[in-house]
């Protein structure tokens, strides 16, 4: 049977009809405290009948005023809204999760409590998050909480219509992985905990807060001003800073990336605080300027350092991947140990602590310091020179030790033959 152009052009236009009537979403009004995934909590206009059937994807979704609703299985929408009449909250079970593919519009409360988005243990992933005006009480405030779990959002976190009323509290150990722009002290309350946001976008601005622990990664510049980071603050990917933070005196600098960088101005010429600097993953990290490490080194297994600078560490190297001292010289001023191996270079390597042991390494040119007897290890060679330096400044070999050096100096007095063995 043949169809006209009529009838072909009518079942067109039917058909695009019925893709147009699939591919917008139902409205879906909270009615009363429930969970997400009981029809008895949803009508399909507001404050109509319950029983509409639970919010799904492409669904447009709005949390009525006093109503407490609570995710308790996977779920996924396309926007969420929060009244602004009276106090609402959303809350997200642990272990579930949560996918809103648009806005989440996080609007004030009129009334004298806040309107609450709580992640606690479980996961949100929406497209962007927008803290809006709707009271003129300058008290109330709209919030996101987290306490272990991972939000992550693909677009941008804003605020609208009214100054500094957006909050976002960490009350325990979660991410928030941002993609895209982010909040400052004059529009949000931060309050870090001992979570970690996380910028993962390209070109970002960090806003101007105190962190617990902060990560760049992603790729591009990430704008810093105005940041304290208190606990860990991890490069990873390709991403680069503008300026270091402050650091807090116990803070950390990681730098965990399978792409082989240059430190950055994030490793400040004298980092002073306690836990130092660790090296994770695959990606070799280049040290190009000078530096002055008062806590510790941590390179871990798999990862490299590669020295073209000075670098004086004063507390204990734990070397479990890859020390390359290149054109660079090494200072060491407590410990160094671990079954990474130590590429010598073309530098020198001091020990200018007290009572030291110098690690059984083939070393370029190895000076002792610091007017204390430093104990060598058996099978140690240097290459180059080895320069006893300093009032008080020994070598301790015990019996059966042996060391090599292509010259030995005693500060100015050189010694230019020989292995010396068992005491001197």
């Amino acid at each position: 049977m043949k169809l006209s152009t009529l009838s072909r052009s009518f079942l067109l236009t039917i058909g695009l009809l019925l893709i147009v009537v699939v591919s917008f979403g139902a409205n879906r009004f909270s009615i009363t405290n429930g969970n997400w995934n009981a029809t008895s909590t949803w009508s399909a206009t507001s404050g109509g009948a319950s029983g509409a059937s639970v919010p799904v994807a492409g669904d447009i979704v709005t949390i009525e005023g006093g109503h407490n609703v609570t995710v308790t299985a996977d779920a996924t929408c396309a926007s969420i809204t929060f009244s602004q009449t009276s106090a609402t909250s959303l809350f997200i079970n642990a272990g579930i999760t949560l996918n809103v593919s648009g806005t989440i519009t996080l609007a004030r409360s009129t009334t004298n409590s806040n309107n609450t988005l709580a992640v606690g243990a479980g996961f949100l992933n929406a497209a962007s998050i927008i803290f809006t005006n709707g009271s003129s009480n300058s008290s109330q405030r709209h919030e996101l909480t987290i306490s272990t779990g991972i939000v992550t959002v693909s677009g941008d976190v804003t605020q609208y219509g009214s100054s500094g009323s957006a909050k976002i509290t960490f009350n325990g150990s979660g991410i928030l992985r941002l993609w895209g722009a982010f909040l400052t002290s004059t529009t949000c309350t931060f309050t870090a905990g001992t979570g970690t946001v996380e910028y993962n976008g390209g070109v970002q601005t960090v806003g101007n807060f105190t962190y617990n622990n902060l990560t760049l990664s992603g790729t591009d510049i990430k704008t810093i001003s105005g940041v304290t980071v208190n606990g860990t603050l991890s490069m990873e990917g390709t991403a680069s800073a503008t300026a270091a933070p402050s650091y807090g005196p116990a803070a950390t600098l990681q730098y965990n990336t399978t792409s082989a960088l240059s430190a950055g101005v994030e490793w400040i010429s004298t980092f002073t605080t306690s836990n130092g600097v660790i090296i994770k993953n695959t990606g070799v990290i280049s040290l190009n300027s000078d530096k002055v490490l008062n806590g510790t080194l941590t390179i871990s297994n798999g990862s490299s350092l590669a020295l073209y600078a000075s670098l004086s560490v004063s507390g204990n190297i734990t070397n479990s991947g890859s020390l390359d001292s290149g054109s660079g010289n090494l200072k060491i001023g407590s410990s160094i140990s671990g079954a990474g191996t130590f590429t010598a270079g073309t530098g020198s390597v001091e020990y200018y602590g007290s009572a030291q042991t110098v690690g059984n390494y083939i070393y370029n040119n190895l000076i002792i310091s610091g007017g204390a007897g430093k104990t060598m290890s058996n099978g140690t060679a240097i290459i180059g020179n080895f320069l006893i330096k300093g009032a008080g400044t020994k070598a301790i070999l015990s019996n059966g030790t042996n060391i090599s050096t292509g010259s030995l100096t005693f500060d100015i007095t050189n010694k230019t033959y020989g292995t010396w063995g068992s005491y001197f």
